[in-house]
């Protein structure tokens, strides 16, 4: 985020990370409507000013009420749904309310949180600790040898459109499996992941219009 973002800026950053499952659904209309939606519930105007640390608060604020409280945090209850108990320790309050006045330097790109476990170390688990999380792996790191080739030839716009098509094989493929890869290829230049299918099949479900206003 730049260094003095406006109201628009915070909200783009929203609608990138929250409103995004359908590209197709993000008209100039919907985005009116929704735009006035958020800045009401963050309390701000669309001609203010914020300086940085004030709209990442509120970017966090938005995250925190919206998505992890929502879907997050409640996702947890399939468990309840298995019959089987849960806890979320690293929700507890006092953990939440010294995050909420760490200074986002020491948040960004978890800095923090990987000095303190570096310090740390308990029994050494956490020695070159570096996770990553990769679309492709295993035997479908396949998949970008052609990737690459294509872009080569044909330019990067093709090389895109490729790897999208070939989404259904990636991370997520357990994910995706249930819909088919037919369905997946109709939505694939449309759809952001596989909550897009999920969510719209849940609308579906229950006789509601994923397309409606």
């Amino acid at each position: 985020m730049q260094s003095a973002p406006g109201p628009d800026s915070l909200f783009d950053a929203i609608v990138g990370k929250h409103f995004s499952l359908w590209n197709s659904l993000k008209t100039p209309d919907r985005l009116d409507a929704l735009r006035d939606r958020v800045f009401a519930q963050l309390g701000i105007t669309p001609h203010e000013t914020l300086d940085r640390d004030t709209a990442i608060a509120h970017y966090e604020q938005f995250e925190f009420d919206e998505r992890q409280a929502k879907y997050v945090i409640n996702g947890q209850r399939n468990y309840e749904f298995l019959g089987r108990d849960w806890s979320l320790p690293l929700w507890d309050s006092a953990l939440v309310e010294f995050w909420r006045n760490v200074p986002i330097e020491q948040k960004y790109r978890q800095k923090l949180f990987r000095t303190a476990l570096a310090r740390w170390d308990y029994r050494g688990l956490f020695r070159e600790f570096e996770p990553k999380v990769d679309q492709w792996s295993g035997l479908t790191k396949a998949v970008l040898i052609p990737s690459r080739l294509i872009r080569l030839t044909l330019g990067p716009a093709r090389r895109d459109k490729f790897l999208r098509h070939m989404l259904y094989f990636g991370m997520y493929q357990d994910q995706y499996a249930p819909f088919g890869y037919s369905q997946f290829l109709k939505s694939a230049n449309d759809l952001r992941n596989p909550v897009s299918l999920l969510s719209r099949t849940w609308l579906a479900e229950r006789g509601l219009s994923a397309t409606a206003d």
